[in-house]
């Protein structure tokens, strides 16, 4: 979003940007909107009198006397957490979001209203907005909601997240995705015309001067990595195959993997 709005002006588009609470400091060339966020789970997990801080089996563990709890534990808790934080995490933004959007658009002139996941929420909160004021709605999919390849909340979960998706979506005015794939996946669902606008790069953060190429071959992977839907084994294995056939030189190699560090891909890296 940020790159998005930041270029809408050169095409007759003043934006204001809604948003929760963005980091002390942050400095944008457009107007933004913060609204409060309240963490659900977490205040209700603080109801409860345990720690946001620190996961709940960890407590219970020291509260009770037990350095081993079930598995009965993680099998309850995870349905729990779905269910506090369904849609997803910033739900308890939505209040607060549809609240100040309404006053904007009570106090000034707007002519659309675009919204952008993840997280879904927004959309939903897009959708109470459209119902309200009747401005033209773009809903925008970078990732798609129920159909997403990372989806990995059970086939009942992904159901009712279908049927959500189909009710919050019926009176969009445009969907956009960003491939000709994703955009046939929604037109499917939706059963409506989905635009394509494929992701770029803001030219003003392209390095001035560019940066020199390193001398090894180097792999650079951004973002985050999912054991089941997006893991790196094949181009490990890949690789692994052309040091042993003597194709590839071992110390000519640089993979990179920025992002979260998770156990499990330590343990696959070790393995190639």
């Amino acid at each position: 979003m940020p790159g998005l709005a930041k270029y809408l002006r050169e095409f007759g588009w003043e934006p204001i940007v809604l948003t929760m609470p963005l980091p002390l400091g942050t400095t944008l060339s457009y107007r933004v909107v913060e609204a409060p966020f309240q963490n659900w789970l977490a205040s209700t997990v603080q109801a409860f009198g345990f720690k946001s801080s620190c996961s709940i089996k960890t407590q219970l563990a020291q509260k009770i006397g037990m350095e081993n709890l079930s598995k009965s534990v993680d099998w309850l808790s995870k349905p729990v957490g779905d269910i506090l934080t369904y849609p997803d995490e910033v739900k308890g933004w939505a209040g607060a979001a549809t609240q100040a959007a309404s006053k904007l658009i009570e106090d000034e002139t707007f002519d659309a209203v675009l919204s952008t996941s993840p997280p879904v929420s927004n959309h939903i909160i897009a959708a109470r907005i459209k119902k309200r004021f009747g401005l033209p709605w773009l809903a925008d999919f970078p990732h798609l909601w129920s159909q997403n390849n990372g989806y990995c909340q059970g086939n009942f979960r992904q159901r009712f997240d279908s049927w959500r998706e189909k009710k919050t979506l019926k009176i969009a005015d445009a969907l956009i995705t960003l491939n000709a794939p994703l955009a046939t996946k929604l037109a499917t669902l939706h059963q409506q015309d989905v635009y394509k606008i494929s992701h770029g790069f803001d030219p003003q953060t392209v390095n001035q001067p560019p940066a020199p190429l390193t001398l090894s071959f180097s792999i650079t992977h951004t973002g985050s990595w999912h054991p089941v839907f997006r893991e790196p084994s094949l181009m490990l294995s890949g690789l692994s195959s052309l040091i042993e056939k003597g194709k590839l030189n071992k110390s000519d190699l640089d993979v990179r993997f920025y992002g979260d560090k998770q156990p499990w891909l330590d343990e696959q890296i070790a393995r190639f």
